[in-house]
């Protein structure tokens, strides 16, 4: 059972990572909003 819960924040974790680093691109998913986020000094939660 403990296994695949650590399987699951793994998987998570990545996709999450994946995520963060396509939206750092300008050119990536969302880039318009990052670049805000980032201009008030956030990251990607703002």
């Amino acid at each position: 059972m403990l296994r695949f819960v650590l399987l699951g924040l793994a998987i998570l974790l990545l996709l999450v990572l994946i995520w963060w680093s396509a939206g750092r691109a300008d050119d990536g998913p969302g880039g318009e909003q990052y670049r805000k986020a980032r201009q008030r000094g956030g990251g990607w939660l703002g």
